[in-house]
């Protein structure tokens, strides 16, 4: 692919992958195919299952993430934004650590027109751009709408590797044998706050020794330092710096006009 007339900025979201810059189309930009072209360096930046479920892993950043599918949920339907949309989980297991992913819409398809092909057993998945989340104290991936890229038993180095690596595994006959996912039984977010976290008085998270979390019901009946309260912020939620009669944003590096209280 051939990309001319393109404007390189800074990545400034909430959700990222794992680069500074962005590029965006505009009228002047110009995308020309070019069939013959082959590109030898590979467009994947793995992380390691075991670095995103190890603890302390960065949310903010998009994962590439490839391993052997172990699992399939059972297709369902959920509400979502007025309407309907597929979900289905998939498990997939890299050097010994596991890690589910939950997909929607489209990528449910994907799946299942994978699975139709029977090549099943064995088959390294890779997700581009995934998002991982945390939920009652475990990491799950799941796809960005227009977003994540969902390839299996693709023929790149990495995915040669890992079923390299797979064969070399001679304790069990099938190590990685295809499994039906038991379906997920979730915990609303409202009913994990309420009932799953444990409750403390003020006076006992005086008394606390370890770090944990409560719910704590109070009613506010003062505000110490009121100036400090709110502050005037960014579109990307960053304080803003009064300077020279302007607005000055330490994130975006730059004076701003668009800010909110």
């Amino acid at each position: 692919m051939l990309l001319k007339n393109w404007g390189l900025l800074l990545m400034v979201v909430v959700i990222e992958p794992q680069h500074s810059y962005k590029l965006n189309f505009q009228y002047s930009y110009v995308v020309q195919h070019l069939p013959s072209l082959k590109i030898t360096k590979s467009p994947y930046k793995f992380v390691p299952i075991s670095d995103i479920v190890g603890g302390g892993y960065n949310n903010d950043y998009l994962p590439d993430v490839i391993g052997v599918l172990t699992g399939v949920g059972s297709e369902r339907e959920i509400e979502k934004n007025g309407g309907t949309t597929k979900l289905n989980v998939i498990a997939l297991e890299a050097d010994g650590h596991k890690i589910q992913c939950t997909l929607f819409g489209n990528y449910c398809d994907d799946l299942n027109n994978f699975i139709a092909t029977g090549d099943v057993h064995g088959a390294v998945v890779i997700i581009q751009l995934a998002k991982a989340k945390t939920f009652q104290d475990k990491v799950h991936l799941q796809n960005c709408m227009a977003c994540t890229r969902l390839v299996f038993n693709l023929d790149c180095d990495e995915a040669r590797d890992m079923k390299s690596r797979i064969a070399d595994i001679t304790d069990t006959p099938s190590p990685m044998t295809l499994t039906q996912l038991a379906p997920d039984v979730r915990v609303s977010p409202l009913d994990e706050f309420l009932y799953n976290t444990p409750r403390s008085t003020i006076q006992g998270l005086k008394d606390a020794t370890t770090d944990s979390l409560f719910v704590v019901l109070g009613t506010i009946k003062k505000i110490l330092n009121p100036e400090t309260y709110s502050y005037t912020a960014c579109s990307c939620s960053k304080v803003v710096i009064p300077d020279s009669q302007m607005l000055f944003c330490d994130k975006c590096d730059k004076h701003v006009v668009r800010v909110c209280p």
